[in-house]
């Protein structure tokens, strides 16, 4: 699949779906489809004005380069969590494949119509940007994600791990070449931080990813 394909695949889509507020899919170079050590896949853009199409940025890594909701760049929450969650997989920020399973931007999940056709879509979309590359760990945050990543990947049997945060839990599997870690909603459940509760959870994330690796 090449840039120009994915984006008129994409716009068809968004078109038929009657889509006002634009579509984005990657939040790293698309170089970074080439050979995944590291991949993050979350659920879809937010955005509640429209914004520019982007099928993916020429340089950087999203979560280290914008600014968001007026802040500086990087200093989201969102992006610290997630930076902090690349440094613990011991990958560099603008070498991990980040991206939405669903390109299409809405306020939330729950406000994005025909929901049901747009993940389907995103599974269809990811199985061609995939192809038979695997990267050796996958996060994905929200269960959404995560089940349609390990229909993507073949993942094998879940187990369930506790967070730290209550009664979240995390899901583990493997698949052929590769482990899949599903994440909670990060802005909601911070796993990383200074304090003492958020350096247990870091504690569990590392364990999980050495135990897997």
């Amino acid at each position: 699949m090449d840039q120009h394909w994915a984006s008129n695949h994409i716009q068809q889509a968004y078109d038929r779906l009657g889509y006002e507020l634009g579509w984005r899919l990657l939040g790293c170079p698309w170089a970074n489809l080439a050979a995944p050590h590291v991949a993050l896949i979350t659920l879809n853009p937010g955005g509640s004005k429209a914004e520019p199409n982007i099928l993916a940025p020429d340089v950087g890594c999203i979560y280290e380069t914008e600014g968001w909701l007026g802040k500086k760049p990087g200093s989201h929450p969102l992006q610290v969590q997630v930076r902090r969650l690349f440094e613990i997989a011991g990958a560099r920020s603008d070498e991990v494949l980040s991206g939405y399973l669903v390109p299409f931007r809405s306020p939330t999940w729950a406000a994005l119509q025909k929901r049901e056709e747009a993940l389907e879509f995103g599974v269809g979309m990811w199985r061609e940007l995939l192809g038979d590359r695997r990267p050796q760990l996958t996060f994905t945050i929200g269960a959404d994600v995560f089940r349609s990543m390990h229909d993507i990947l073949k993942g094998r049997a879940i187990t369930p791990h506790p967070s730290g945060w209550g009664n979240v839990w995390l899901r583990i599997c493997e698949y052929d070449g590769g482990k899949l870690i599903g994440l909670p909603h990060l802005s909601r459940f911070q796993l990383f931080g200074d304090e003492p509760q958020a350096i247990a959870r870091q504690q569990i994330i590392e364990r999980l990813i050495g135990r897997i690796g």
